[in-house]
């Protein structure tokens, strides 16, 4: 028997229900990628998070009833396209703006970015910027077509034909401009958190969080029939891509050690590039999503950095493996086969190996270093927006600070070393929990009316390498040997489990204070929409739990919604899903897939909102008590083991 169904009833008391809300299997696809994942890797070399992301993306539902809305400006992109595809059957050796050269978005001057700001947005009053973002949106559309472009080799080459393609277009605005490349690395290098960092301010990219309301691209339309939003929150360094990442991808020789399916690994660059889109876009931002992604100028600047890794790699390949890059395109890849064209709208003209040629970075562009600085060059950045961290010998980002009130050429270049324990000592206190806006969105239309509400519990273990700073006192002194929140005899608690050490994102901060958030989202299986938000519970005890209460689609008169519902922490650790088993006497909890089924049938155990919910889960009276209206729990236990079922099992 699984021995956290124990654990579980210990904390909630529940009344048998029936129906409405049912555990139903895990779609098949998400299945079989977990299953593939779980070949070439596990949860202490991979965070769990990242896992169950790239699969998540990747191998659910999409609707065929999702509302894209955009301006039909093809006249102006195809001409663009066809000048690209001259190139490879030999009618044109140069692209038609001139060669260009990339490089890092704050090493623009102001001229520079302002006028590369002011082409985007000529660009979307066209509807040109929109024509061009449909190309992906279109594509992550259909699951088939989505995923001959991620997990795969073609990745790489079509996404560096699409942003080239964007940039071609910029240049038809303005000939001087050039797609910077977003270094998350400057920021992940921050001694302050990244969230601070001076590219999410007015004179950059506008706001982080929430819907973007300053900056070049304010009240832009995003996706899902809203304005373009954003949801960077603060303890998220380790999405970033960081220096360390960057040196794994060059360790290796193979296109196929950093591109094999599926995308997980330390060398493989698809992994990594998922991390900022889920840093800028949050739990629901349009970077989050492959369906909203291109709304957000941001995702061409990361991709723009994402190539300059694979060039990086392809460098390495010529000098230090004896390899042509333009040839060595891994075999048997499914979907991602070599001679296949390419897809999007006009870009099947192109093969996908095609995205692998030479003549991408000969004849039409190159990229600049990205910034370094040491002791002997602090002043290498090579822009006021950066400094040098002596302690390093690394660029770093300006935080937002920086640019009010003194004029920044004032600023100094560089980071004392003295100075930088104290900075980090300051952030480990200055954690907040926000609450996290969602988008409300069935199938690209949002209203809050098409969703429901139910309890979820959230049950978490202490993590065994925690410890606080309060300890017991007797015998004349403090017994330091144990914190006074776990005593040995607390220990006793892992005979539930056995907790391990399952990779979290790096940099991930300990909340000083115990509080600790749980992140619970639910995915549309038979519909397109997310929902999440986050329990907070008291990491300082050995055990302790947590109620939350988590939204999916209201389920239609004669239908049913389906979706399934995943819990991680802040660090990225995973938590598994237990279900009731229907009948059980007495009751019982087995774990499951995390995937449900509401339908209108009675009794019904969702509300039309959250305080609905909340009164009817707990019997308010002389005593409160819990009703038990409860049908699925997470338990977080911090255990080395696969956390997800490798059959569908009912």
């Amino acid at each position: 028997m699984y021995r956290p169904q124990g654990l579980l009833y210990a904390f909630v008391c529940f009344t048998l229900v029936h129906g409405l809300i049912e555990d139903i299997p895990m779609p098949q696809s998400l299945l079989d990628c977990l299953n593939s994942c779980h070949k070439v890797t596990n949860i202490t070399t991979t965070v769990g998070e990242h896992i169950y992301k790239v699969c998540l993306e990747t191998n659910t539902m999409r609707s065929n009833d999702i509302s894209w809305s955009w301006v039909n400006a093809s006249w102006f992109v195809n001409a663009p396209i066809h000048q690209l595809h001259k190139r490879q059957t030999g009618g044109l050796r140069f692209p038609p703006s001139g060669f260009r050269i990339r490089k890092e978005y704050r090493q623009l001057t102001d001229s520079e970015r302002n006028r590369f700001h002011a082409a985007l947005n000529r660009m979307q009053t066209d509807g040109v910027f929109e024509e061009i973002s449909s190309y992906h949106r279109n594509i992550a559309g259909d699951p088939n077509v989505l995923n001959r472009l991620h997990q795969g080799p073609s990745f790489l080459g079509w996404h560096r034909a699409y942003i080239t393609l964007l940039e071609e277009v910029l240049r038809r605005y303005d000939n001087s401009v050039t797609l910077p490349y977003w270094d998350s690395t400057l920021d992940f290098d921050m001694v302050t958190d990244p969230s601070q960092s001076i590219i999410w301010t007015s004179q950059f990219l506008g706001n982080g969080q929430g819907t973007v309301t300053t900056g070049p691209f304010a009240r832009w339309p995003g996706g899902q029939s809203r304005l373009l939003t954003r949801g960077i929150i603060n303890n998220r360094r380790g999405r970033l891509i960081s220096k360390q990442n960057i040196a794994n991808v060059l360790t290796r020789c193979r296109t196929s050690d950093v591109s094999s399916p599926p995308s997980v690994g330390d060398s493989v660059i698809e992994a990594h590039h998922n991390g900022p889109h889920n840093f800028v876009g949050g739990s629901s931002g349009d970077m989050s999503f492959l369906q909203t992604a291109t709304y957000d100028p941001v995702f061409f600047m990361h991709h723009a950095f994402v190539d300059y890794i694979w060039e990086l790699f392809r460098q390495r390949q010529r000098t230090a493996c004896n390899i042509n890059p333009a040839t060595d395109y891994p075999a048997n890849v499914n979907l991602h086969e070599a001679d296949r064209q390419m897809w999007g709208r006009n870009l099947s003209e192109y093969r996908n190996i095609d995205g692998y040629a030479d003549f991408w970075t000969d004849n039409w562009y190159r990229y600049e270093p990205a910034p370094s600085c040491s002791r002997q060059n602090p002043n290498g950045c090579g822009s006021q927006y950066l400094e040098c961290d002596l302690t390093r010998n690394v660029c770093v980002s300006r935080t937002r600070s920086a640019v009010n009130p003194a004029p920044l050429r004032r600023k100094r270049n560089a980071i004392h070393p003295t100075a930088v324990a104290e900075d980090i000592e300051d952030i480990s206190i200055n954690i907040q929990f926000y609450p996290l806006q969602n988008t409300y969105s069935v199938d690209g239309e949002p209203d809050s009316k098409n969703w429901v509400y139910f309890p979820v519990q959230v049950i978490n273990m202490r993590p065994s390498d925690y410890t606080y700073t309060c300890y017991p006192y007797y015998e004349g002194k403090y017994q330091k040997a144990n914190d006074i929140y776990f005593s040995p005899f607390g220990a006793s608690i892992y005979s539930f489990a056995k907790p391990g050490a399952p990779k979290e994102f790096s940099k991930c901060l300990k909340y000083p204070s115990g509080a600790f958030p749980v992140y619970v989202q639910s995915n549309g299986i038979n519909y397109y929409g997310v929902y999440t938000d986050y329990a907070i519970v008291d990491s300082r005890l050995p055990l302790t739990s947590s109620m939350i209460y988590i939204g999916v689609r209201k389920p239609p008169i004669n239908g049913a919604s389906e979706a399934i519902l995943s819990a991680h922490d802040i660090c990225g650790r995973v938590c598994k899903p237990q279900c009731l088993i229907p009948n059980s006497k007495p009751i019982q909890f087995r774990p499951c897939s995390g995937a449900i089924r509401l339908t209108q049938a009675l009794p019904k155990m969702f509300k039309s909102s959250i305080t609905d919910a909340v009164v009817y889960t707990w019997k308010l009276g002389d005593q409160i008590e819990n009703s038990g209206e409860i049908s699925i729990a997470f338990i977080c236990l911090y255990e080395d083991n696969w956390p997800w079922l490798t059959a569908n099992i009912l």
